[in-house]
């Protein structure tokens, strides 16, 4: 869970001096209070995917979202979860 919730880390190179900045593309960690994380991803197939966690206020959910158009996969899943903390 730490790994997938860090929105950003510096990693050092081993055969250089260089550091490299590696960036988190869940944009729900930022934005979303209780997002874990999990993954991203996007294949021509597939389209959009997003592997999503949850949990806050004593609430738990994965939700999953796949075949989303460019950019909306962060929507989708916004919108299920608004859903699952209504009930």
């Amino acid at each position: 869970m730490k790994i997938v919730g860090t929105p950003s880390r510096e990693i050092p190179s081993y055969s250089t001096n260089k550091i490299y900045e590696v960036q988190n593309t869940n944009e729900l960690l930022s934005t979303v209070p209780g997002t874990v994380g999990i993954k991203t991803g996007y294949t021509d197939k597939a389209q959009g995917c997003l592997v999503y966690a949850y949990d806050n206020r004593g609430k738990s959910v994965i939700i999953v979202i796949m075949g989303s158009k460019e950019g909306s996969r962060f929507t989708d899943t916004k919108a299920l979860l608004d859903w699952f903390l209504e009930l």
